[in-house]
């Protein structure tokens, strides 16, 4: 990446999105989400590392690099593939043993618990880089919990804290995700954009933002109202980065409506394990992108059902859900 220590740079309106394919958190593809079946992960790992339009992975971070073993997942990603941390693993597991836990958090000692372990964070970003020995991992993606005691001030800190320390070549990251709306329960219910827009301004850092399509339509509950987000944050001029993952307006197999699964993009004629109800389709993913402008990356993180769908069906919906995306790249105005 170029321009500043943490890869930010200037944008145009350029095309949406750079070369190089897709980063996927094909985590959520996996039926094993709370156990471990090494020999089936490195199975999917081999396909993965053949799959067209595959830039590299999004890995979510737990507070560790793998939930069961660092060193086998160092030792299995391709040294070719680009990385994306995320945070929101971490997240979700500090709020649940601390409320006051979180970046955003007006209580002090809940926010240096969150500052804390994005300082690990950072240790496992040069553990990545080290193994691949390159500069591997392009970027962190962080988020805005507690929910409901949280302020864009207490955030700002946080972020200019953050990016105080050395992360090389890495662009960091606020991912929204959807806010306390009156009249509906949450999926997580962390600051608004328009906080989390003003955190990174009033910081003074590099920090961009992040979309994920799925968690503001949850918010929203309007599928097409997504592109307010969207334009919100590209007329701030920080949004860096697009990941696709769908929702659904009613109770589908991943679960009850509006929740926060990882729907995959609707099912058709070319995408047969796609979700019938997913709201997310390559019409919107157009939209998106032509909403959107230049991005430094394009995210897609899916779930599969039914659960005991086998990996080669699986492979298939990450298969066609990688083109959907670039087709809808490859038509979207510049």
């Amino acid at each position: 990446m170029t321009g500043s220590r943490n890869g930010t740079r200037s944008r145009d309106d350029g095309p949406a999105g750079p070369p190089g394919g897709l980063i996927v958190g094909a985590y959520a593809t996996s039926p094993y989400r709370n156990d471990w079946h090494p020999e089936f992960e490195s199975r999917l790992f081999d396909l993965l590392s053949a799959m067209p339009g595959l830039r590299g992975l999004e890995i979510p971070w737990f507070g560790s690099l793998h939930q069961f073993d660092d060193n086998w997942l160092l030792t299995h990603l391709r040294p070719h593939w680009d990385l994306v941390l995320n945070d929101i693993g971490s997240g979700l597991r500090g709020v649940a043993a601390d409320s006051t836990y979180g970046l955003a958090s007006r209580d002090r000692l809940g926010r240096m618990s969150a500052l804390k372990m994005a300082a690990r964070l950072r240790d496992d970003v040069d553990r990545l880089n080290q193994a691949a020995g390159r500069q591997a991992v392009i970027a962190v993606e962080f988020h805005s919990p507690p929910p409901r005691m949280s302020s864009s001030e207490a955030l700002a800190e946080s972020l200019a804290r953050i990016q105080s320390w050395d992360w090389g070549e890495t662009s960091l990251l606020v991912e929204h995700c959807d806010a306390l709306v009156a009249g509906h329960p949450p999926a997580f219910g962390y600051l608004s954009l328009t906080d989390e827009l003003s955190a990174v301004i009033s910081s003074g850092t590099d920090f961009g933002i992040s979309i994920n399509w799925g968690r503001s339509a949850i918010e929203l509950r309007d599928p097409d109202r997504v592109l307010e987000h969207i334009a919100e944050a590209r007329s701030a001029g920080l949004l860096r980065s697009i990941v696709f993952s769908g929702a659904a307006s009613q109770d589908t197999e991943f679960g009850p409506s509006w929740v926060d699964a990882h729907l995959p993009p609707a099912a058709s004629n070319t995408n047969k394990f796609g979700e019938p109800a997913s709201l997310l389709t390559p019409g919107r993913m157009k939209s998106v992108l032509d909403t959107s402008g230049q991005l430094d990356w394009i995210g897609l993180k899916i779930a599969a059902r039914p659960v005991d769908l086998p990996l080669a069906g699986r492979i298939q919906l990450l298969s066609d859900s990688i083109r959907l995306v670039n087709e809808a790249r490859a038509s979207a105005s510049v």
